[in-house]
């Protein structure tokens, strides 16, 4: 017999505003969508990489981009990887060693044509790639979303609704000393 568990996943959704009728568009024709759709200028796509010997699938390190829409594509202006917060020295030195032999792929022209890869602790990449992107407005896409981003979590809790919500990030109040 095999037990069955329930999986949650909240999105958010953002209703469109509705545009004003065209001068020249009859009554009652309005469009369904924009002739194309609005593009944010840029991605942050990521994905993470666990261990294999236990069912938590823990994180153990992950790689990103951060594109930008040029013309009709999407192209890299960074690249790099991430790791766990207390992934061991060892495999830490395995991720160290192969961002000094690779560079990132980047296809938006820069000044300096060869660019190292990026290394992040996952606290590291939270702070400084994850929430700028979030700030910047910027998508964030994953191959297997919901999955990864339970693996960057710190933390998770039930929310008001009946699903489910992640802690990315725990921080020190300076005015009141608590850990939020």
């Amino acid at each position: 017999m095999t037990d069955s568990h329930d999986i949650f996943l909240r999105a958010h959704t953002v209703v469109p505003e509705k545009k004003q009728k065209k001068r020249n568009q009859p009554a009652g024709k309005e469009a369904p969508w924009p002739e194309e759709p609005p593009w944010p200028d840029r991605i942050l796509c990521f994905d993470c990489e666990t261990s294999t010997h236990d069912a938590a699938q823990t994180l153990n390190f992950g790689v990103y981009r951060i594109c930008r829409l040029v013309g009709h594509r999407y192209l890299c202006e960074e690249e790099g990887l991430f790791h766990a917060d207390g992934l061991p020295a060892k495999k830490r030195k395995v991720l160290e060693a192969y961002i000094r032999d690779k560079f990132a792929d980047i296809e938006v022209k820069s000044f300096t044509p060869k660019i190292n890869l990026l290394l992040y602790s996952r606290s590291g990449f939270i702070e400084k790639v994850f929430f700028k992107a979030i700030l910047d407005k910027t998508m964030i896409v994953g191959w297997n979303l919901p999955f990864d981003l339970a693996r960057i979590a710190v933390d998770w809790g039930p929310a008001d609704d009946g699903g489910w919500s992640l802690t990315l990030s725990h921080w020190l109040n300076p005015k009141s000393n608590s850990d939020h």
